[in-house]
């Protein structure tokens, strides 16, 4: 399943924030429901996997899990969630629907954090050193055809 025109996010929490000790299954089901809240508020209307659907391998968005995000019955997010001593990570993947904009979305996303979480967001400045390491993975690893392929 080509990924060229999704749009990806990542969350992390410290292992002392709630959502680090939520299980694996209410993370995954709440990170969708504010997906869902953003659709919403975007005027999209989405709804959660009751179950499951199988897939065909590399077919991500054929099938579909429980609490993945549905639009008119079909896949449109999912996500992978790894949780270690230092914190969780949740990254996912939204195959957007026409009807809405990245941009509207990520307001509506941001605002779904505000007002039900609190949360303050703040622009991430990656300092020179940071900024480097990026461009020389991206240079000697990262669009590299044998690695890219090995996936």
């Amino acid at each position: 399943m080509p990924h060229d025109a999704d749009w990806t996010y990542s969350l992390s929490f410290p292992p002392t924030d709630p959502w680090y000790e939520l299980k694996a299954v209410e993370s995954y089901r709440r990170v969708h429901e504010w997906l869902q809240l953003a659709f919403a508020r975007a005027g999209v209307s989405t709804e959660l996997s009751p179950c499951c659907r199988k897939e065909a391998p590399g077919q991500c968005f054929i099938g579909a899990e429980q609490f993945d995000l549905l639009w008119q019955g079909r896949k449109i997010a999912g996500a992978a969630q790894r949780r270690t001593k230092s914190g969780l990570l949740i990254q996912g993947s939204i195959q957007p629907p026409p009807a809405v904009t990245r941009s509207e979305f990520e307001s509506r996303f941001c605002e779904v954090a505000r007002t039900e979480w609190g949360i303050e967001w703040r622009t991430y400045q990656a300092d020179v050193t940071v900024a480097d390491r990026v461009v020389e993975l991206d240079r000697t690893k990262y669009s590299l055809a044998e690695y890219n392929g090995r996936r």
